[in-house]
Parts: C-alpha cells; sequence; structure tokens
C-alpha cells in the first residue's frame, strides 16, 4: 500500500481543482463527454500510457481475476486522478491508487463508509 502524505484541503480548493479536472476534460475530448462516460476507444487513445504501466494493468487484473470490464473501470480511475493532480498523462501514482481503490470491498468505497456492512 502507497504511503500519502494527507493535508487538508478548503472546499473552495476542492471545487477549483475539479473544475480544472472537468475543464481537461472537455478539452481531451472535444465535448460535454468525461472520463466516466467516453467510450473505451477514446479513453485508451488518449490514455498515454507508458508499455510498463499497461504491464501493471495487465499483470495486476490476471493475478486478480479481474474482468475487461474493471480493467476498463481501473483505468477510468486512473485517468481521473491523473486529471485532478492536473497531469496530461496517467501517471504512475495514479495508477497504483486506482488499483488500490478497486481492491476495497464495495461498501468501503462511499464516503466516510457509510454503506459498509455493520456486523
Amino acid at each position: 500500500m502507497i504511503e500519502r502524505e494527507t493535508t487538508s484541503e478548503s472546499s473552495i480548493d476542492i471545487r477549483k481543482r475539479i473544475g480544472k479536472a472537468r475543464e481537461l476534460q472537455r478539452v481531451r475530448y472535444g465535448n460535454d463527454l468525461r472520463n466516466g462516460t467516453v467510450s473505451f476507444q477514446q479513453l485508451e487513445k488518449t490514455a498515454r500510457f507508458a508499455a510498463e504501466q499497461l504491464n501493471i494493468i495487465g499483470d495486476v487484473c490476471f493475478e486478480r481475476k479481474w474482468s475487461n470490464r474493471t480493467q476498463v473501470k481501473l483505468i477510468r480511475i486512473a485517468r481521473t486522478i491523473s486529471d485532478l493532480q492536473g497531469r496530461p498523462d496517467i501517471s504512475m501514482e495514479a495508477l497504483e491508487e486506482a488499483i488500490e481503490w478497486k481492491q476495497l470491498p464495495t461498501g468501503l468505497k462511499s464516503i466516510g463508509g457509510e454503506s459498509a456492512v455493520q456486523t
């Protein structure tokens, strides 16, 4: 698991970062499409993957027996994380974070774990 330095970000700063990420996506796709709705072909064409990243995605998905659909979601998440970082490419850090998010049980993905199953 990656150790990340956590810092508090104001709502205004978060809103600005999201706005910049949306603008990157609008420029990249040339319309109102976003990473979550663009076709996989267009996402793949604009992703700018390094060969090492493609190998990691293939290896991780094979080891965890993730479907092609899950692999596409992983790429969409990594692309969005990189957009939030303001990066034109998909960073290795973003890819690693996306893999971590996909490994979490579904209930723990909501903010604050509100939908986590109570035992």
